[in-house]
């Protein structure tokens, strides 16, 4: 768990005090320790731990597995660009394999499955009555999430699926063949059933007004989320547990790693372009997604994958339908160097409200890294504002 947490710490941070113990010194503040640093931490931590948990076949939910240990490790490896290194921690992984049913990742009835490598527990059973406060140990316990409510489309529908997030998807105008299964089974449009297939979803337009209240400055369609979504068992997300979801979510799960190996495996010296290519196959192969594979006709009209800069177009194509919605995408963009790339082309500011693209606005190297809290800065004498990240 501590190489868990301060992988997210270093990738969102950079720079950060490490903690090892519980040492008086360190309880008055420790400054920030290079990421260098941070990353050795990870990588001494994850194979400790994955000497010490059991395997996925004796696994007990909640507790990490071998596997995870070493996903994790290959993950921190990957972002760290030690391509060899990341496929040795990879190789280790045994004892998963993919849901035939791409949605079965996302629901309450098949928590901990096959593809599950390390997820987050919640539990509507195990009380959620203190959501406004369960940080503090003394008003009661929480443990369930507000994402089904933030998400909901019929809902609070403060998260939504971008134009741009929805047209990635394939299409049969793209590949000839099928429109890529994922797309339903991320997002709903109006139309489409719910509630054990009972009800027809209709979700609501955005129409943006100028100050006046009456001039339209912008009128589109929005698309809700549907995975990690408690509909398609449920008329709304109030309806199971006032607003609570017991959804566990995913950290990594199998998919993940196999376009991870993909990656290593295709930027390593020496590393096998086919190979790469036959782990990402493996993610389209699955049962009911079943789509064209890379390297064939239908794909090469759109992506090829001849070379390693084409295969990297693919790549962070298939990581984005894949794992959308699943807080990766944006460390993928920055660590790839393409987030101004991204951000700034063509095709991401013809798809989004008039509204948003005066809010997006991207500042290198600022929006790189999160800023270190104020907090952190008033209590810890180490930390000053001169330590603070650029930008900030």
């Amino acid at each position: 768990m501590r190489a868990l947490y301060y992988f997210f710490l270093v990738d969102k941070f950079g720079d950060v005090p490490l903690y090892l113990g519980v040492d008086p010194i360190e309880n008055e503040g420790l400054a920030r320790a290079p990421k260098a640093q941070i990353w050795a931490q990870i990588e001494a931590d994850c194979p400790d731990a994955a000497a010490k948990c059991r395997a996925k076949a004796d696994e007990v939910p909640g507790r990490a597995t071998k596997g995870a240990a070493w996903a994790l490790l290959g993950k921190a490896r990957l972002y760290q660009e030690n391509y060899p290194g990341a496929l040795e921690a990879f190789n280790n992984i045994t004892g998963y394999t993919l849901e035939p049913n791409y949605f079965d990742n996302f629901t309450e009835e098949n928590e901990n499955g096959q593809e599950s490598i390390f997820e987050v527990q919640f539990s509507i059973q195990a009380g959620y009555s203190s959501q406004w406060s369960s940080d503090r140990t003394d008003q009661g316990l929480n443990e369930s999430t507000f994402r089904g409510q933030e998400y909901g489309c019929l809902n609070w529908f403060n998260v939504f699926v971008s134009e741009d997030l929805w047209n990635e998807f394939e299409t049969t105008a793209v590949n000839g063949v099928k429109t890529d299964p994922r797309r339903g089974y991320c997002a709903y449009q109006t139309g489409d059933l719910y509630f054990n297939n009972t009800l027809t979803i209709t979700v609501d337009s955005m129409i943006v007004y100028a100050p006046d209240g009456v001039t339209i400055l912008d009128h589109y369609k929005r698309r809700g989320w549907r995975k990690y979504q408690n509909y398609y068992k449920a008329t709304s997300e109030g309806a199971v547990a006032g607003n609570q979801s017991g959804i566990n979510m995913k950290v990594i799960r199998y998919a993940d790693v196999l376009l991870m190996m993909a990656e290593a495996e295709a930027n390593r010296p020496g590393g096998s372009l086919a190979t790469a290519i036959g782990y990402m196959n493996q993610v389209r192969a699955r049962a009911d997604v079943d789509l064209p594979l890379y390297g064939s006709a239908e794909m090469n009209a759109s992506y090829p994958v001849s070379n390693l800069t084409e295969f990297m177009v693919a790549l962070e194509h298939e990581r984005k339908v894949e794992l959308c919605g699943e807080q990766v995408r944006f460390s993928d963009l920055v660590r790839w160097g393409r987030l101004a790339d991204f951000l700034t082309s063509p095709k991401l500011q013809n798809s989004i409200p008039k509204a948003d693209k005066q809010a997006l606005v991207f500042s290198s190297p600022k929006n790189l890294l999160w800023p270190i809290p104020q907090k952190e800065i008033d209590v810890n004498p180490n930390i000053g504002q001169e330590h603070q990240n650029p930008g900030y």
